[in-house]
């Protein structure tokens, strides 16, 4: 057996968590991603909430946590497994990740070789040592780059769909042998508010407070600015390769014309189920035609996401005036969320027009830097 804690000190010790804001592909990136021969990653969203899986169980040793993995995990080996033993993953998270319909004819699934990877992980660990759920979480995805034939070396780097920008499911990540890179996908905020709200199914009478407060409290996680960007969905669709040439430099791999190819596990992926039924690049998803909302609303909404577009170098139409917000939203229909909304409105209008002080939930320097 290799032993795995020299292994782990030299090896898988640079982790390239992917996040999101709103619905703005993140695993659309990872797709790209995915076939690079420098990297290694579970496919979607499958580990996104992995740290909770972990704290949820309490065994002695990781050989046991292993057999729960297995267990738990079984959607890895067949994407119609349910997923409902996982906690953060809607049930049947394989199956509206379309991993049942992937490859050129529609016909492959996104699967692991179970007895390779359980041999595999095997290799690297004895029935009774005890772990912590870094090191466990490093030992997967080697056994999954073995299962893989993936060359596993100092080169070879994790990335990690962790999805959420949540610091409690990725504290484990930060430990003294791991460099960690975060790249947070963005897209236009309009789009990603009206997205956001009917990813909710509360699009017949929508939150306005409660999603504009998520997307202008947002930010890096605490101590991660310096090693944190903003990836705009719309330049990976524009300008795939000029976009991808910055993703690649700033995580410190080669470039590949396989970044140019959406695929996971090497197969090729089309997208998730109620999405266009497409692979690669699409200019159609980033366009706001489309949106429930009038021109009226849209420019409000832009305003208000004023100091977003700013940062992250969208182009805002106007200014509106106080009166202008007096008037519903075509989404508002329930008169108490109006006020409340209204109340919160006149709130981000205030600090947005005041130019001695801007407000923590509106300053530029909690909100990452673009790549």
């Amino acid at each position: 057996m290799e032993d795995s804690r020299e292994i782990l000190k030299t090896h898988f010790n640079e982790i390239i968590s992917i996040t999101f804001y709103g619905r703005s592909g993140s695993i659309f990136l990872q797709s790209l991603l995915d076939n690079h021969p420098n990297v290694v990653t579970f496919p979607g969203i499958y580990l996104q909430s992995f740290s909770d899986w972990w704290n949820l169980n309490n065994y002695n040793h990781s050989s046991e946590y292993f057999e729960k993995f297995i267990k738990d995990y079984s959607v890895l080996f067949n994407p119609e497994e349910s997923t409902k033993n996982i906690p953060g993953l809607a049930d049947f998270a394989g199956l509206t990740s379309n991993f049942h319909r992937c490859g050129e004819n529609l016909n492959e699934s996104i699967i692991i070789d179970k007895e390779k990877f359980i041999d595999e992980f095997y290799k690297i660990q004895s029935y009774n040592e005890v772990n912590n759920c870094i090191t466990f979480f490093k030992k997967i995805h080697y056994a999954l780059a073995k299962t893989l034939n993936l060359k596993v070396n100092k080169d070879l780097k994790i990335v990690y769909q962790l999805h959420s920008n949540v610091f409690n499911r990725a504290s484990f990540l930060f430990d003294n042998y791991t460099k960690n890179y975060f790249i947070h996908m963005v897209r236009e905020p309009v789009l990603t508010a009206y997205s956001m709200s009917k990813h909710m199914k509360d699009i017949e009478t929508p939150n306005i407070k409660s999603i504009l407060k998520t997307m202008l409290n947002f930010s890096a996680l605490p101590g991660q600015h310096n090693n944190t960007r903003a990836v705009r969905l719309e330049d990976i669709h524009l300008k795939p390769k000029k976009t991808l040439k910055k993703i690649v430099k700033f995580i410190n791999i080669s470039w590949s014309e396989t970044l140019l190819e959406s695929t996971f596990l090497g197969k090729k992926w089309y997208n998730l189920s109620g999405s266009k039924f497409e692979s690669g690049f699409n200019i159609n998803i980033i366009k706001k035609n489309k949106l429930n909302l009038n021109d009226f609303d849209k420019s409000r909404l832009e305003f208000l996401f004023k100091k977003i577009y700013s940062k992250w170098s969208y182009k805002i139409k106007k200014k509106h005036i106080l009166l202008d917000y007096l008037y519903k939203f075509k989404i508002e229909n329930n008169f108490f969320t109006y006020i409340k909304n209204r109340i919160f409105i006149f709130k981000i209008i205030y600090k947005l027009n005041k130019t001695d002080k801007i407000s923590s939930a509106t300053n530029l320097n909690r909100i990452i830097k673009i790549l």
